[in-house]
Formats: C-alpha cells, sequence, structure tokens
C-alpha cells in the first residue's frame, strides 16, 4: 500500500507539473491543493480520496484539502474542477463517473475529453451485491427468480444517477430479464444508510463500505438484526445462464 502511494504521488507530481508547465514544475506546490470528490462525504470515493489527500500532504509538506462538491450525478463537481485554472492546485478524484456521464446526458457544462486529463488511476474497488435481509434472498439466482415472480416490485439504491454502481444493477437486469425499480442517492454513503436502515431492498455497493455489515450479518446467520446479505460480483457470477461481473475504478484528473 505505501509503495503504491509513492509511485501515485511521483505519477501525480510528474503530470501535474508537466501540464502545467516548466516553471511550476521547479516550484509545486507552494500552497493548499484541494481535491474535489463529486459525491457525498462517508462514501468510498470520499474515503480513498482523503487517504490520498494525508499522504500528498505528508510528502509535499502542502495541505492538501478534500472538497465534497456534488449533484448532478457528480457533473457539478466535475465542472467546478473543469472550470478551474490549469495550474495543479485543483484536482478531480472520480471514479467511472466521468466517463460515463458524457455518455448519458446531451448538455454538460464541460467537455470531459478536453476539459479533463487524466493523471493516475489510484484504486480497483470490489463491488458486492447486498440485500437487506427483509428481503429474504441471499444468492443471485433468488434475486432473479423472484423479480421474475414479481416484476417491477424489488428496489435498489444507487449513489446517483447514472452512476456505476447503478449502471451495474442495469447490467444485472438485461441480462436476467428483469425489472426493479431505482431510487438514486447523492453519493454511496446516504444510499448505504438508507438500505441498512430497510428504505431499499439491495443495491451495489464498494465492499469497503459493506464489509463491517457483511460480517455482522454472517455472525448472526441472517437474522433480523444482521445488516446485509452479499454476493460478490467480482469473479463472475451465474445465475443460471446469466453471467455478469463489474468492478469500479477510481482516477486523479487535473485540469487540461
Amino acid at each position: 500500500m505505501h509503495r503504491h502511494l509513492r509511485t501515485l504521488l511521483l505519477s501525480l507530481s510528474i503530470g501535474i507539473c508537466s501540464l502545467a508547465g516548466t516553471a511550476l514544475a521547479q516550484t509545486w506546490p507552494t500552497r493548499p491543493i484541494t481535491i474535489v470528490v463529486p459525491f457525498a462525504a462517508g462514501g468510498p470515493t470520499d474515503i480513498l480520496a482523503r487517504t490520498l489527500a494525508t499522504k500528498m500532504s505528508e510528502n509535499m509538506g502542502q495541505p492538501v484539502v478534500v472538497e465534497n462538491r456534488l449533484g448532478a450525478s457528480g457533473a457539478i463537481g466535475m465542472g467546478s474542477v473543469a472550470r478551474a485554472k490549469a495550474d495543479g492546485y485543483t484536482l478531480l478524484y472520480t471514479p467511472n463517473s466521468v466517463a460515463i456521464i458524457p455518455a448519458l446526458f446531451r448538455q454538460l457544462p464541460f467537455d470531459a475529453e478536453k476539459d479533463l486529463v487524466p493523471v493516475s488511476q489510484f484504486a480497483r474497488t470490489t463491488l458486492v451485491l447486498v440485500a437487506h435481509p427483509k428481503v429474504g434472498i441471499s444468492t443471485v439466482r433468488e434475486l432473479i427468480a423472484r423479480a421474475k415472480a414479481q416484476p417491477g416490485k424489488l428496489n435498489f439504491g444507487s449513489a446517483g444517477v447514472a452512476d456505476p454502481l447503478q449502471l451495474g444493477v442495469e447490467l444485472l437486469k438485461t441480462s436476467g430479464g428483469i425489472d426493479m425499480q431505482g431510487i438514486p442517492y447523492k453519493g454511496q454513503g446516504p444510499m448505504l444508510a438508507a438500505l441498512l436502515a430497510g428504505e431499499v431492498d439491495l443495491a451495489i455497493v464498494s465492499l469497503q463500505v459493506a464489509l463491517a455489515p457483511i460480517q455482522a450479518g454472517n455472525r448472526s446467520n441472517g437474522k433480523p438484526t444482521s445488516p446485509l446479505r452479499t454476493s460478490n460480483l467480482t469473479s463472475t457470477a451465474s445465475a443460471g445462464a446469466v453471467r455478469y461481473s463489474t468492478q469500479m475504478n477510481t482516477r486523479v484528473h487535473a485540469t487540461d
């Protein structure tokens, strides 16, 4: 982990300085750096960004501040970085959404390909399909059977419209020939809280935020007090003829 962070910090320094020019390369950074996370605090993207910010500050000797600018499925935060001065002091930390949003929204206040440039990949996140125990399902096969028997009755949470977690469920719906209702939240943190409270039936979430409730559920053998039941999606899952897998990557971007 520490070796990976050192390599990332080096690539960040080289990448950002090369974007901003030779003069900046000789002095950067001389003041605080801002990392914009376009989702709510408490989710895995936010947690990883704060981990990165801490290590950057330790290694570079300057404060690195994380700002959560959420809304419009991440477009507001992404747009704020796209409009920032290309001096290496405003960075974007985001999952695959930066590549997904331009394909799904006709009008955006920025051009992701022209206004933002990837600096480094930071993490590849394990995703799991989880359900609240009240739903009474513990495998993908059971989920598909229930959804086919009761079309449209099950619902699922997502971290926003067209976010990678929602698209993971949409892939499952298409592959399995099932119908479920989506409920978007402003980030994975609020969505997980709703799932734990039983406000939504199931969701695809990052393993690092779901691990504790999953382990609690395993210890209590799926009784009503257990928070979550899970099916791992990192290896190809089989549900009859349905086979699929999904992961999520998070990257650092800078203004071009």
